[in-house]
């Protein structure tokens, strides 16, 4: 692969100083000519390689090329290269398509760090997106970015209301593939910026909270909203396959050692009754309802209509056969 290649070009001149075409097209299994155009690519990229004409002349980075990024460790790189959301940073309006950035940060890391973080670069690949998701456009993105990034107040129509809001934009937090703006009027709201339908940058900056701490504010915002949700709490008795499924069904809260007939107790947490009865049939044949007790009736009535029908369907079947 040409990224690959010119990784290794970079490597090499860093490690060996000035190189010669032919030799780097040997070390690399190219021609001449490639190496030629890998150079002129490497240069577009804004990686600082000449060539010295002449005898003893060759292809070499400039003098003290990495030495602003030595000091990353190769933990540091593999964190780097590994969180890179493609969608996420094309939202934002960087475009890493091209590698270029990536070819730079490379070239700028100790051999060691260069070495694990080239590792991982084939290893690990960030996907937020979940099967056949489509997020939703994003239009005021960057316009946020960039108010929030100069401390300058934003004036926005949020979900259709007709009246505009001011506030101050202190950060974007993105949530999956759902970016969320953080902003403060007399208190601090998150905003879901796709629900955002028109916004302007106004000319007042904005002072913001000495104290303020995203990544505490964004926790609290988070355990805030799992505080908000409606709890239903069922306990059940679950064996083999659905000991396995009750975890992808919902969220449990205690999973027991199997007794000598191999059920286990499972603690779950839901939002309704509604969800409880639809994750234990989900289970079945392998669960049992034990509490509270509405369920236990519920998930059986539920059983025996879903039966009712399934005879009155299999018997208009075979009367039309």
């Amino acid at each position: 692969m040409r990224a690959d290649r010119l990784l290794r070009i970079l490597f090499t001149l860093q490690s060996q100083g000035r190189v010669t075409a032919e030799a780097l097209a040997e070390r690399m299994e190219a021609s001449v000519r490639t190496i030629q155009r890998d150079m002129d690519a490497l240069s577009a990229a804004g990686v600082p390689v000449f060539a010295v004409r002449g005898g003893g002349g060759g292809w070499e980075l400039m003098d003290r090329y990495r030495t602003g990024l030595t000091g990353l460790t190769g933990d540091d790189a593999v964190a780097i290269i590994a969180g890179r959301p493609p969608q996420l940073l094309k939202e934002l309006g960087v475009d890493l398509s091209d590698d270029s950035g990536l070819l730079k940060l490379l070239a700028a890391l100790t051999p060691e760090a260069r070495d694990r973080a080239e590792h991982a670069h084939q290893r690990i690949y960030v996907d937020l997106a979940p099967w056949g998701a489509k997020p939703r456009p994003v239009e005021h993105l960057q316009l946020l970015q960039k108010a929030a990034w100069d401390n300058r107040v934003v004036q926005l129509r949020y979900a259709g209301k007709p009246r505009r809001l001011r506030l101050e934009p202190y950060a974007l937090v993105a949530k999956g593939l759902v970016w969320y703006l953080v902003g403060r009027t007399r208190e601090f709201r998150t905003y879901r910026v796709d629900r955002i339908d028109d916004a302007e940058i106004t000319g007042e900056p904005f002072e913001r909270v000495a104290d303020f701490d995203l990544a505490e504010h964004w926790a609290q915002v988070c355990d805030d909203f799992a505080a908000s949700l409606p709890e239903f709490l069922a306990h059940l008795r679950v064996k083999g396959p659905a000991a396995n499924r009750v975890r992808w069904s919902a969220r449990v809260l205690d999973l027991g050692n199997p007794d000598r007939d191999g059920w286990r107790d499972a603690t779950i947490d839901t939002e309704s009754e509604h969800e409880a009865i639809s994750v234990a049939l989900s289970l079945a044949p392998n669960v049992i309802v034990i509490a509270p007790p509405s369920l236990a009736a519920a998930t059986t009535e539920a059983a025996r209509a879903y039966m009712s029908r399934q005879s009155t369907m299999s018997r208009q079947t075979e009367d039309t056969q």
